[in-house]
């Protein structure tokens, strides 16, 4: 009784975790919200000799605070404590959910469902929402296809998607899960739609652990296939589709570096117009297996440009990138003189798609994986020959890693400390003399290396140890729920710095905590009997 209220807490408890899955795709606030219901709940709640008991019994739980408990260390050696403590903010839960999840009563299998149908219906809203967007329903003005996303982080977004493909998979093929007809469609429905529009968001992190988690699925029910023949075919299947993977990928990197010889006593020397070209030989960027700064005439592009668009030819585009570079790189795309010539072949919407900041008019086409894979082989290439990487995503990431690497290497045993780790990575990226702006100088984009540069060798093992006890500790290593999650969470580690952020952290360990510390133990023994646990 609270007030003269009775409250039930336990129901508290249960639709606090539905707040908080239902808000993950969607907004921040809420989902801090949620987190203070459930905390606050459990406080209320009372009955702390209980709780006590159980986090003395249970091993688990206190092994995983020491994920924590070396970030409050660290701060011994650190000097920005503002940093620090803002760090130690957005990681709560990592302290306070393992506790209150696991000292709560268990959940029973079919709430865990539940909870998993409302994360799956709310990531299912977002991505309509996100698809309306990309097919001009709703006009809402986007100049990457990262701001498809408008909720949160398009990376984070696309873990969500793959969890929620991979959980609607379980309650698919489960022998532990009754489900009809009925319910059976509406789960291969939203799977296609999630695998559809994982693709459509474009996210090459999200893209690749949907194909790892796939294929190490498909080899392990390949096995379960007692008909010779059948599992021949879907073995085979598979391999072939693999091969068309690689096969794919393979021919847009072979048509990128399909370029045709330059003689330069064959160049042209005038345009048509009787102005003089500029070739740039020693500049080897391509575009489509053509050479960008050759055939160039600056003086004609200049004055062809300003008849046709408003946009300052020397000024920027709408994604801040210099306008008449973009306008180079486009022609060039199409395979066209950088003069008069080549602007008159130009239609109206090349004109936009200049102005709008696309360099090559391959990346017109929103609904294909093919510019988003160029675009990678395209800023691997520019690295490699020495050209400002400024703006260029992938590698930057290269870079965040490398930067981060130098300073792991002068702490190597106890890193650099929680508050400092921005504050060093800093000082190395003006050592190094980056080309990089002040706003593009970030974090690792790795979590594996971010806690080694924070807490040193001694540090990350600990960490490590604190993370993959608990699941040998409470036997979960054959739950296929918590296996395919920790593969997502682990995979995506290795691109992003995911629990550096609120969205991320509380993704991973809302959900490590509630399959690890939240379920009932006969689940997980019902569970070992069922033929999609391996």
């Amino acid at each position: 009784m609270i007030l003269g209220i009775k409250i039930n807490h336990t129901l508290f408890y249960y639709w606090g975790l539905v707040l908080m899955v239902v808000s993950l795709p969607f907004s921040e606030f809420l989902l801090s919200i949620s987190f203070f219901v459930i905390v606050i709940n459990w406080i209320l709640e009372g009955d702390f000799k209980r709780k006590l008991q159980i986090l003395k019994k249970r091993k688990s739980i206190y092994v995983f605070l020491i994920v924590y408990l070396i970030h409050i260390a660290a701060l011994i050696y650190s000097v920005n404590f503002e940093f620090a403590i803002h760090d130690l903010k957005i990681k709560l839960p990592l302290l306070l959910l393992p506790i209150v999840i696991g000292t709560s009563k268990p959940l029973k299998f079919y709430k865990i469902k539940y909870i998993l149908l409302w994360f799956i219906a709310a990531v299912f809203a977002a991505s309509l929402v996100c698809s309306f967007i990309i097919f001009g329903v709703v006009d809402y003005p986007i100049n990457d296809f990262r701001e498809v996303s408008i909720f949160i982080s398009h990376i984070r977004f696309s873990l969500m998607i793959n969890m929620a493909i991979f959980s609607l998979l379980y309650f698919f093929i489960s022998d532990y899960i009754d489900v009809n007809k009925f319910q059976k469609s509406t789960y291969i429905i939203l799977i296609t739609w999630f695998i559809v529009f994982l693709f459509l968001l474009k996210s090459l992190t999200g893209i690749v652990i949907f194909i790892i988690i796939s294929v190490v699925l498909a080899f392990m029910f390949i096995k379960k296939i007692k008909n010779t023949i059948f599992r021949n075919i879907i073995r085979y299947s598979l391999i072939l589709s693999i091969l068309f993977i690689g096969a794919y990928i393979f021919n847009i990197y072979n048509k990128f570096y399909n370029v045709e010889e330059i003689n330069p006593a064959k160049l042209e020397l005038l345009t048509k117009d009787g102005n003089k070209y500029t070739h740039n030989l020693k500049l080897k960027q391509i575009e489509n297996g053509n050479y960008i700064w050759l055939n160039v005439c600056f003086p004609e592009l200049e004055k062809e440009w300003t008849a046709r668009s408003t946009m300052a030819f020397d000024g920027n585009d709408k994604k801040g990138q210099i306008l008449k570079f973009t306008l180079i790189r486009y022609l060039s795309s199409k395979g066209l003189k950088k003069d008069a010539e080549g602007m008159a072949s130009l239609s109206n919407n090349d004109i936009k798609n200049i102005e709008n900041g696309m360099a090559n008019y391959l990346f017109e086409k929103k609904y294909s994986l093919y510019p988003r894979i160029y675009q990678f082989i395209w800023q691997v290439d520019n690295y490699k020959k020495g050209f400002d990487y400024s703006g260029h995503s992938a590698i930057k990431r290269i870079i965040y890693v490398k930067t981060a690497i130098e300073v792991i290497e002068r702490n190597f045993w106890f890193g650099v400390g929680t508050g400092d780790v921005k504050d060093e990575l800093q000082k190395q990226y003006v050592i190094d003399n980056t080309p990089l702006q002040k706003s593009e100088r970030r974090m690792a984009h790795n979590q594996f290396v971010s806690f080694f540069l924070a807490f040193g060798f001694l540090g990350f093992s600990l960490i490590v140890f604190a993370f993959i006890y608990p699941i040998y500790y409470e036997k979960m290593y054959k739950n296929y729920l918590f296996c395919v999650f920790s593969c997502i969470a682990v995979l995506s580690m290795l691109n992003e710095d995911t629990i550096e952020t609120h969205t991320g952290i509380s993704f991973v360990i809302l959900f490590y905590s509630l399959f690890i510390f939240g379920m009932e133990k006969d689940i997980i023994i019902d569970n070992e009997k069922t033929n999609i646990l391996y």
